[in-house]
């Protein structure tokens, strides 16, 4: 019975290319940030528009009934007139 030797063997090392190449952690953050998708608001919504303070969804939003700010119901607690951050606060 034959052994193969290490010579004999072909070995295939392959690989994969780093997104973002930076030497601290700190750099790696920042250009994981710059490449971040960016996305467009518009330069004023309209005034009967309001859009929710933490997430700017132009879902149907409520006031808050701690910080007086406008809320979408996916940020509300539970449906409720409290956001999530004032119901956390709590």
């Amino acid at each position: 019975m034959k052994r193969s030797s290490p010579d004999d063997c072909v070995y295939i090392v392959s690989k994969k290319c780093q997104m973002h190449t930076a030497c601290s952690g700190a750099d790696a953050f920042r250009a994981m940030l710059r490449s971040a998708r960016r996305f467009s608001r518009p330069a004023a919504p309209a005034a009967s528009e309001q859009t929710c303070y933490y997430c700017s969804s132009r879902a149907p939003t409520s006031n808050c009934g701690a910080c007086h700010e406008s809320v979408c119901t996916v940020c509300s607690a539970g449906g409720t007139a409290t956001c999530l951050n004032c119901r956390v606060a709590c």
